[in-house]
C-alpha cells in the first residue's frame, strides 16, 4: 500500500512533539531493522522504547490525535514482534475506546478516520465474537470517508474502500440479529424484529457500486496462473497495478460476500417461516446467486497476487474474504464445475497462510473453519474466533 494512503503517513508531522510517540516510533524502527537482518529475534528489539512509550502515554492520556497514533504504533509493534496477541488486542481496544469517547468536532479528524480504517478488522471481529453492534455505528463514523495525505488515489478505489468500511461497521448488528433468529423457532418469530432485520439486510446489500468495481477490474491485468495447484482451480489470476487497488478490491469483495451470505440465509429462513415476514426480503436482494458466483471467482483469482507480493503474512483482507467464500460454498457440491471438497482443501491452505501462524498457531481443519465461518452468518461463536477475540 502507498504509505500516503494509510495512517502511517500522519506520523512524521507529529514527531519531535510528543516523547511517547517518538519512543513508539523508535521501537518500530528497531524491530524492523532486526527483521531485515540475519540476526535471530530471541529478545524483543525496541522493548525499552516500547515500555517507555506506554508509561509516558499513561501519564499524558487524552483523546488527541497524537494519542491515537501512538497506540496504533504500539499495536503495530506487537504485530511486528509477533509474540503476544493479548497486548495487541488491548491496544486496539484502546483505539476504539478513545475514538468513540471523542467529541463531535474531533471524531472525523483525518488522523482518526485513517486509524479507524486501519483498525477495521479488530473492531469487526471483536463485535461479531461478542455479539454486539459496532461502537462506530454513529453517523459521524459511518459517513466519514477514507483519509489520505494526498489526493492522488483513483476515485473508484476510494469508493470501494469506503463502501467496504461502511459495510463492516454495520455488519455486526445484522450478524447478531441473524444469530437471534437462528436460535428462535420459526413459530415464535417476532414480526417487528423480522422487519428490522430485513430492512438492515436490504440497506447493507445496497452498499455496492458496480461501476466503480468494473472500473477497477478494467485496470487489472488478467494473466495465466503460474502456480500448478492454484491454476488447477483458477486458470487465470488478477494482477493488480497497485496495493491500494488490491486492498480496496479484497475488502469490498469480502464485505459484499459476507452480506450476500446473510441475505441468502434470510431468504432461506423466509421460505421456512410460514410467511410470517410482513415484507418479502428476497424480492429486494436482487440476483444473489449471480453476485455470489462473481465475487467468489474474483477472490479466488486474487490469491496468486497476494502470495507473490508477500501479502500472506497475516493479511486480514484475504483472511476475511476466504472465510466468506468458505461459508458461501456450504452445502454446495460443486462450484464452476469443480468439486467444493477440492476447493475447500485449497482454501484451507490459503487461510492457513493468510493467518501466518499468528495470532493463533493452530493448524485449522475443515471442521474448525466451518465453525469460524458460520460465526459471520449468525452461527455460534466458538473455537478460534471466540478464543482470540472474546
Amino acid at each position: 500500500m502507498n504509505l500516503t494512503h494509510s495512517w502511517y503517513a500522519f506520523v512524521p508531522s507529529y514527531l519531535g512533539h510528543y516523547d511517547y510517540l517518538d519512543a513508539a516510533t523508535r521501537a518500530i524502527i528497531k524491530v524492523q531493522k532486526r527483521k531485515g537482518s540475519s540476526r535471530s529475534m530471541e529478545s524483543d528489539p525496541g522493548v525499552e522504547e516500547y515500555l517507555f512509550a506506554i508509561n509516558a502515554l499513561r501519564q499524558n492520556l487524552d483523546e488527541s490525535d497524537s494519542t491515537l497514533l501512538t497506540i496504533a504504533l504500539l499495536c503495530l509493534y506487537e504485530s511486528a514482534v509477533r509474540r503476544r496477541i493479548g497486548p495487541c488486542i488491548s491496544h486496539r481496544r484502546g483505539i476504539t475506546a478513545i475514538a468513540t469517547a471523542r467529541g463531535i468536532s474531533k471524531k472525523s479528524s483525518s488522523v482518526a478516520r485513517a486509524v479507524l480504517y486501519g483498525n477495521w478488522t479488530q473492531d469487526f471481529r471483536t463485535c461479531v465474537a461478542e455479539g454486539v453492534p459496532s461502537p462506530f455505528e454513529e453517523a459521524e463514523w459511518v459517513t466519514a470517508g477514507p483519509a489520505y495525505r494526498t489526493d492522488d488515489l483513483l476515485p473508484g478505489v476510494s469508493r470501494l474502500r469506503d463502501l467496504a468500511q461502511k459495510t463492516y461497521i454495520r455488519l455486526p448488528r445484522l450478524i447478531a440479529m441473524a444469530r437471534k433468529l437462528r436460535n428462535t423457532p420459526p413459530d415464535r418469530f417476532n414480526r417487528d424484529f423480522l422487519d428490522r432485520v430485513t430492512t438492515l439486510a436490504i440497506q447493507l446489500n445496497s452498499l455496492q457500486d458496480t461501476e466503480a468495481e468494473s472500473s477497477l477490474l478494467h485496470r487489472v491485468h488478467v494473466s495465466q496462473t503460474k502456480s500448478y495447484h492454484t491454476g488447477a482451480l483458477t486458470p487465470y489470476s488478477l494482477a493488480f497495478r497497485t496495493m491500494d487497488e488490491f486492498n480496496a478490491a479484497l475488502l469490498y469483495w469480502g464485505a459484499r460476500l459476507t452480506t450476500i451470505n446473510l441475505c441468502t440465509l434470510l431468504s432461506t429462513m423466509e421460505t421456512k417461516s410460514n410467511k410470517l415476514w410482513t415484507t418479502t426480503p428476497s424480492a429486494h436482494y436482487g440476483d444473489l446467486a449471480g453476485h455470489k458466483h462473481r465475487t467468489i471467482r474474483n477472490i479466488m483469482m486474487s490469491w496468486e497476487f497476494t502470495y507473490e507480493n508477500g501479502l500472506t503474512l497475516g493479511s486480514p483482507a484475504m483472511t476475511q474474504a476466504v472465510l466468506a467464500v468458505w461459508c458461501a460454498l456450504k452445502g454446495e457440491v460443486s462450484f464452476n464445475g469443480m468439486s467444493t471438497r477440492v476447493i475447500k482443501e485449497w482454501l484451507r491452505g490459503v487461510f492457513q497462510e493468510s493467518v501466518a501462524g499468528w495470532p493463533s498457531h493452530a493448524v485449522f481443519d475443515l471442521e474448525q473453519l466451518d465453525e469460524v465461518s458460520e460465526a459471520f452468518v449468525g452461527g455460534e461463536v466458538s473455537g478460534v474466533l471466540g478464543g482470540i477475540y472474546n
